[in-house]
């Protein structure tokens, strides 16, 4: 900011008052060992070496570390930061300080949509079941074996996702809400020239991809005339 003082004679005086950036130095993360891991942490703060250190930033950083604790299972955690400065380098080394405190566990497990399967064979394709320690890489995993389910039936287009999660205190547990919608059977067929079913899934990539656009498609158009000529 610019500071002015009229002088004793006609003139003032001018004077820039300046404050000098700081910048994001070492991020380090104590308290965790894995599940989630010190690196998933540190990547969750979204910080970077050299960039401009700001309160809003910092900010950014401890509610995802929380988040990442929180699909982890750990709902109680507690996050502290402690900052050391280098006034030479204008630089802010950060330590955070998380105490996880219990892992929660899976409570109830409902299922929306048009899954096609009931709750209790959702549960036993996903491998996820009441009791079991909250683990983000779990849930995902549980994801990825339903709809694996799904395109073993060649409904590629099925969508599956986590709906929601809700938090019992009182219990130490997360409820989950499955949306599982299995669309339609998808066919693939060759008119004007016999092409094997075997064929057209290794040149039809709607199968390797396990989704079906217009991209794909017209790679696949494009394969089989290459396969063709």
């Amino acid at each position: 900011q610019a500071d002015v003082v009229r002088t004793e004679t006609t003139g003032v005086r001018l004077r820039f008052l300046t404050v000098a950036n700081c910048f994001v130095g070492m991020v380090t993360i104590e308290g965790v060992s894995a599940n989630p891991s010190a690196n998933q942490l540190a990547s969750a703060s979204r910080l970077q070496l050299g960039e401009l250190y700001t309160h809003e930033k910092l900010d950014r950083a401890l509610a995802g570390i929380q988040r990442v604790m929180e699909e982890n299972g750990f709902h109680q955690s507690k996050v502290t930061i402690s900052e050391q400065r280098d006034e030479q380098q204008h630089q802010v080394n950060m330590t955070f300080h998380v105490v996880p405190g219990p892992r929660a566990v899976v409570g109830e497990i409902a299922v929306e949509g048009d899954a096609g399967y009931s709750k209790e064979q959702v549960e036993e394709i996903a491998h996820l079941h009441s009791g079991v320690p909250v683990l983000s890489n779990r849930i995902t995993r549980a994801l990825q074996r339903i709809r694996s389910r799904y395109q073993k039936q060649d409904r590629l287009l099925a969508q599956v996702e986590v709906a929601s999660r809700t938090y019992r205190p009182e219990h130490n547990a997360v409820d989950y809400v499955f949306k599982a919608d299995r669309g339609p059977v998808v066919e693939i067929a060759a008119e004007g020239y016999k092409l094997s079913q075997r064929v057209l899934r290794k040149l039809v990539p709607i199968y390797e991809e396990g989704a079906v656009d217009d991209d794909l498609l017209n790679e696949g158009r494009r394969n089989v005339q290459n396969h063709l000529q």
